[in-house]
């Protein structure tokens, strides 16, 4: 039927990730659509998913790691990558944590998300500061 559609998802060649050149037949009975990933989009995407706030604001302030792909890499940090880094139980010790994020996105975006994340953790509450110069009565 002509309602009926078929949608398949690959990695390009050139990324050298598994994937195959696709045969000459079948080239020539599909429509290939190459999609480059996007901050704004997929911060719009993490926001309607619940992914952290954290890593959100992390991949803002460092946009090339939302895909920094090298195949000479074990593990790289890719938009699922980050969502399966979102999962990682955040009361884990440190070290654990680490490890864990480490495993979904590589040991370098790993380090330099945790040590962020350390950072915006121990940032004053902007609500606090807000509600005390509003109301006098709340300043010590």
């Amino acid at each position: 039927s002509r309602d009926t559609y078929i949608i398949a998802t690959g990695n390009r060649t050139q990324d050298k990730s598994g994937a195959n050149r696709l045969v000459s037949k079948l080239l020539g009975r599909v429509r290939l659509f190459e999609f480059v990933e996007n901050i704004d989009d997929w911060c719009d995407w993490a926001l309607d998913r619940g992914i952290a706030v954290e890593m959100i604001q992390f991949l803002r302030f460092r946009p090339n790691l939302l895909s920094d792909f090298d195949a000479n890499r074990k593990i790289n940090p890719t938009p699922r990558s980050w969502e399966m880094a979102n999962a990682v139980n955040t009361t884990l010790p440190s070290d654990l944590y680490f490890s864990n994020i480490a495993g979904c996105v590589g040991e370098g975006a790993a380090a330099e998300y945790t040590g962020f994340r350390r950072i915006f953790e121990n940032l004053p509450n902007i609500d606090g500061i807000l509600l005390n110069w509003i109301d006098p009565r709340l300043r010590k």
